[in-house]
């Protein structure tokens, strides 16, 4: 009986962290396991101490430095990796895009919830970004889109976040 139980947290551990759904579970319908989008990455950054290493692990394959920063490698797109490095507590995470087109709509499940700032004067560059809070942590996403027309059909050229601890009340 304990063999079948750690066989069975084993496999539901496993689907949690590939995001693949084991037998008898619901799926959701939104979700699409052939990709990964930034809400379930920062869902999951959210559960999370904001401490480099351990965000690293939680993204993919990571390799932390002696220098407190850690490159992943992740193989789900629309990401292939990401560089973290901390500065004064606040942690940056540049996800670097997997080659071929990728529009708001591939790497956000709800792209209506992202609010685009003015182009920046001196570049043209056009940001959508999105906040979420938790008691411990803020996230803040910030994507470099382009194009024109409806945000979820903007092209995105570049995905970062910052991990913001909050001070106790």
């Amino acid at each position: 009986m304990v063999n079948i139980l750690r066989v069975i947290t084993a496999v539901v551990a496993w689907g949690v962290i590939t995001g693949t759904v084991a037998a008898g579970e619901k799926k959701d319908i939104a979700m699409n396991t052939s990709k990964q989008t930034i809400d379930r990455l920062v869902e999951r950054l959210g559960t999370l101490k904001p401490v480099v290493e351990q965000i690293a692990h939680s993204l993919g394959v990571a390799r932390v430095e002696k220098d407190g920063g850690a490159t992943v490698r992740m193989n789900t797109p629309p990401f292939e990796g990401a560089d973290i490095s901390e500065f004064r507590g606040v942690i940056d995470i540049n996800f670097r895009m997997a080659s071929g087109v990728w529009r708001l709509q591939d790497i956000t499940d709800k792209a209506e919830l992202w609010s685009v700032g003015p182009a920046l004067p001196d570049t043209g560059r056009l940001d959508a970004l999105r906040d979420w809070d938790w008691k411990h942590v803020t996230i803040r996403c910030i994507a470099w889109v382009a194009g024109s027309g409806p945000i979820e059909g903007r092209l995105v050229k570049e995905v970062q976040c910052q991990v913001t601890p909050r001070e106790p009340k």
